[in-house]
């Protein structure tokens, strides 16, 4: 009767949503809520700054984030002005973190959401309205004195992931 009893118990344990076995959606992504500021360099050495803030939405249940990054002109370039909206959801059939970002050019696309203590790496699965084949990914990384990363790679149809920007940023 108790092994009965026992397998009963866990097995409505297993069918309960994540939620309500005691871990809760994005708690690992607490680090990054609030307001982020700092510099950015792109490839070909332009510098520019960057603001991106974070915010738990929708019950909880989706890390939202506002990024503007703003090249100013330089040697004949025109000022540039990108922005990224993103959002990470906790998808519990496949037991992982997917994200949707969009980005100010166009391009929007789905990633896969890997995640350790102190850094959390964005990779597509999917691009839209960009070259076909190609990949992006956008890597947030805990720094030291409370300093956050922010890199994005692409990589072209069938070639490896190169850096394009690096952005360093403190609340």
């Amino acid at each position: 009767m108790a092994i009965r009893l026992l397998l009963a118990a866990l097995l409505a344990t297993v069918a309960l949503p994540v939620s309500a076995q005691g871990w809760k959606p994005l708690q690992e992504f607490t680090w990054l809520v609030g307001k982020w500021s700092g510099s950015a360099e792109a490839q070909a050495g332009r510098v520019g700054g960057r603001s991106t803030s974070f915010s738990v939405e929708a019950a909880g249940n989706v890390l939202y984030m506002r990024s503007s990054t703003i090249y100013p002109a330089m040697d004949g370039a025109p000022e540039e002005t990108n922005q990224e909206l993103c959002f990470i959801a906790y998808d519990g059939d496949k037991r992982r973190y997917i994200a949707t970002i969009y980005f100010s050019t166009g391009v929007w696309g789905v990633f896969d959401v890997e995640n350790t203590a102190d850094t959390t790496k964005m990779t597509s699965t999917q691009l839209y309205n960009y070259e076909a084949g190609a990949k992006f990914r956008m890597t947030l990384s805990k720094k030291p004195e409370g300093e956050l990363h922010v890199s994005f790679d692409v990589g072209p149809a069938g070639k490896e992931f190169s850096p394009i920007s690096l952005s360093k940023l403190k609340k």
